[in-house]
């Protein structure tokens, strides 16, 4: 057996971990609000600018397929680098001044960065193992993008305390400018059917799943983006906070690599359109819970909602091949999640206006975003009673 699979998925583990540079904004979040003097609407669209870049992570998967996987791996090193490292510089002021606009395009780069790094672990992951172990790999390897927040976490406690001239919250912007890019340096040399996008936005399957994404995965998202903002006004602790958000993200996300391979074992009884629609049920009760006041009630949904985006974004790998193949992969799995950025906008703003301090701060924008993630659920069957039989079929 040739050792080179298994050396592509470490390979492709480490990087994956190491991407997620959108996931710890929570922690770095304040520091910017202050540093630019903006509200809480111009912070949220921060965060959404960053999102926005997938809207281009098309563009990725269309140069996977006709530029060398390296090369595609070094573009979405070096967008992540200069845009973090343009904020960094800016943060520490050692940049005078960089107007908002200027910044929310670089929150773009950002985005459309972590699109190039993730479409590189995808298309070598299909390239090295046989399509009947895509499932369990892809979930295997997409899981490490949750902890990417913790490890960056832990990294920070290490070097501010030998380096005393970085604040905590700036040294987030050099390791998201860094790490990236170094494990992606190393990671190099390791690197050596739906007939177009039209037809792919012609289908009522993708459409719904679409939906399913933007009120799942997209929310849950958009809900941590928010962590910093819900723990001040809940008056918990930050870090605690974001801690719990992200470790039970990787645990949602590493979850669906052994859930892929019981669902072989039971092919008839469990499809992984199912297994969303039973997060999604999870997920919408959470943010239910979130009305209540107490932290225990914070601290349960937060996990809850941590671990039921990771695995819903983590299984949505493998629904996109299998509903609409493996041919230009790249291409039709980003533009699914073109909806990130529109679910951030849009999810992200009703918290933005409504934005105050206090325990019933967020009350009005938990019952939307439950409502929201109720018609993602009921939007979710409707996928799977249509999905059941043809996935089915061709896994058998």
């Amino acid at each position: 057996m040739s050792i080179l699979p298994w050396l592509t998925l470490a390979t492709v583990i480490w990087l994956q971990s190491m991407s997620g540079t959108n996931t710890d904004f929570p922690a770095y979040s304040s520091e910017l609000k202050s540093r630019l003097g903006i509200s809480q609407i111009k912070l949220n669209n921060l965060a959404v600018a960053s999102d926005a870049g997938k809207l281009f992570g098309w563009l990725s998967g269309a140069a996977a397929a006709r530029l060398p996987l390296w090369s595609v791996l070094a573009i979405g090193a070096i967008l992540g680098a200069a845009g973090y490292g343009v904020q960094f510089l800016f943060v520490c002021r050692k940049i005078p001044s960089l107007s908002y606009v200027e910044f929310l395009f670089l929150n773009m780069l950002n985005g459309n960065g972590v699109c190039w790094l993730n479409t590189v672990g995808y298309i070598a992951v299909m390239r090295q193992f046989f399509p009947k172990d895509h499932s369990t790999v892809f979930a295997l390897t997409t899981s490490y993008t949750g902890l990417t927040a913790k490890i960056y976490m832990a990294l920070a406690e290490v070097i501010i305390g030998n380096m005393t001239a970085l604040s905590g919250q700036s040294l987030y912007l050099l390791l998201n400018a860094v790490t990236p890019a170094a494990v992606g340096l190393l990671a190099m040399p390791t690197l050596e059917n739906v007939n177009g996008v039209c037809e792919l936005i012609k289908r009522v399957n993708f459409w719904v799943y679409f939906m399913v994404y933007l009120c799942g995965a997209t929310l849950g998202l958009v809900y941590g983006n928010n962590v910093g903002q819900i723990s001040e006004s809940r008056g918990v602790s930050e870090t605690i906070l974001l801690s719990v958000y992200s470790s039970f993200g990787f645990f949602g996300r590493l979850a669906t690599a052994p859930l892929s391979i019981y669902s072989r074992k039971l092919i008839n009884r469990i499809s992984k359109t199912g297994t969303i629609s039973a997060l999604m049920v999870a997920m919408a009760a959470s943010f239910f819970l979130l009305l209540f006041p107490s932290n225990a009630a914070l601290l349960v949904s937060t996990a809850i909602i941590g671990l039921c985006s990771g695995a819903i974004s983590s299984i949505a790998v493998s629904v996109s091949a299998e509903l609409f193949g493996h041919e230009n992969f790249g291409v039709n799995h980003n533009i699914v999640i073109a909806n990130i950025p529109i679910g951030s906008f849009v999810f992200g703003t009703i918290a933005a206006v409504i934005y105050c301090v206090g325990t019933k701060c967020y009350r009005n924008t938990f019952i939307i975003w439950g409502c929201i993630c109720s018609i993602g659920t009921v939007l979710s069957f409707v996928l799977f009673s249509r999905t059941r039989k043809r996935v089915v079929s061709l896994r058998q």
